[in-house]
């Protein structure tokens, strides 16, 4: 599971790197008081993501149904179609995975990168036989207004998963008694957390894993993900790491 060959048809393919912790919304919040969020800022890293260096822009005409023609691609005819039907667009990516047996791709919206009047189907491809060209579907939520995505914008997340391993998990509930020393703790951590952000700072509490008064609470099992790709379509090997 550590490898996972990506295989390139055709002549046009989007371009292959690890998503970036940046988005437009968090630069936009107060001093990007967004990023001191870290599971946010951490989830936006998780998986590798495909982007093309023009805009996809589309308008769908608010019919549903299977015929084609209720979608007008006006920019990135090259990398869209828009005759699926059901107010839906497939970019095509045409790459395709080879991975293990126990090993399968999940491919997904980029984590916390909305974009206004649509999303991405989510699936998973059985990438250890299925050889063709993976493609992408976005389904258009508004009609008669323009949809885009940004060129370079990352239209599509992927990660390897292992169905096998998840299969047997199991998750188990109980009640939690009431714990007095707990419970104060609870409201002390509490109250120093809005006083710290009242005053205009960030705690980074969660980040550093400590409680409000400095004590360690554990680790993170990692605090950065550096994910590679290495292109070996090109001369020689080029390894990119964010």
């Amino acid at each position: 599971m550590n490898n996972i060959k990506i295989h390139k048809v055709g002549s046009i393919h989007p371009k292959i790197e690890q998503l970036s912790v940046k988005r437009d919304w968090m630069d936009a919040t107060i001093d990007k008081h967004a990023y001191h969020c870290f599971p946010v800022s951490l989830a936006n890293t998780v998986g590798w993501g495909l982007s093309y260096p023009e805009d996809i822009v589309v308008i769908w005409d608010g019919i549903r149904g299977n015929d084609p023609g209720h979608i007008n691609v006006l920019s990135g005819n090259q990398y869209v179609t828009g005759d699926n039907g059901q107010g839906t667009i497939r970019i095509n990516t045409n790459i395709y995975f080879e991975t293990d047996a126990n090993t399968s791709i999940m491919m997904y919206q980029p984590p916390n990168m909305f974009i206004e009047n649509g999303q991405a189907m989510t699936s998973i491809v059985s990438s250890s036989w299925y050889n063709n060209p993976v493609p992408v579907v976005w389904r258009i939520d508004k009609p008669n207004v323009e949809f885009t995505i940004k060129a370079n914008q990352p239209f599509i997340a992927f990660m390897p998963i292992s169905l096998g391993k998840l299969k047997d998990i199991e998750v188990d509930v109980y009640n939690q008694g009431f714990d007095k020393d707990k419970n104060t703790h609870n409201q002390e951590y509490d109250k120093k957390f809005k006083e710290i952000n009242q005053s205009g700072q960030w705690t980074d509490f969660y980040r550093n894993a400590t409680d409000h008064n400095g004590n360690s609470l554990g680790s993170h099992e990692v605090k950065a993900l550096r994910l590679k790709t290495n292109d070996y379509t090109k001369k020689g090997t080029s390894s990119s790491t964010l």
